[in-house]
């Protein structure tokens, strides 16, 4: 018989090729921006003072920007709960008027119901 490479009935080739690509292709990304592009900047940077002076300026303005993201995020999170607390305390503020309201209705027709019932006997 005849086994076809390329059709995904007869064999997991084709599976296989993908996957190892996938792969590999990750790996070669990740190789070049941590050590081939390091190493390029490393030497630029030593070469070139004032280039380094601003990559570090530019590597502090990253790290307060991020921090103050953080922050934000938090503080962001912080008011989310409260919003979400108070959400909840009026909620349970209006449940309780309601019922309140309910049982002032409630009282009222019976005060009403008592008040006809006095003046039919009357």
């Amino acid at each position: 018989g005849v086994v076809e490479v390329d059709n995904k009935d007869h064999s997991d080739f084709l599976l296989l090729r993908t996957m190892l690509i996938q792969t590999h292709t990750q790996d070669m990304k990740d190789f070049t921006t941590e050590v081939l592009y390091e190493n390029w900047r490393r030497e630029t940077l030593a070469k070139n003072p004032q280039l380094a002076a601003e990559s570090l300026a530019t590597q502090v303005d990253t790290s307060v920007a991020k921090d103050k993201e953080k922050q934000l995020a938090d503080s962001e999170a912080e008011l989310m709960r409260k919003h979400e607390a108070m959400k909840r305390d009026l909620e349970e503020q209006t449940r309780k008027l309601e019922e309140t309201k309910r049982q002032i209705e409630a009282e009222q027709r019976r005060m009403e119901a008592l008040r006809t019932k006095n003046s039919s006997e009357v």
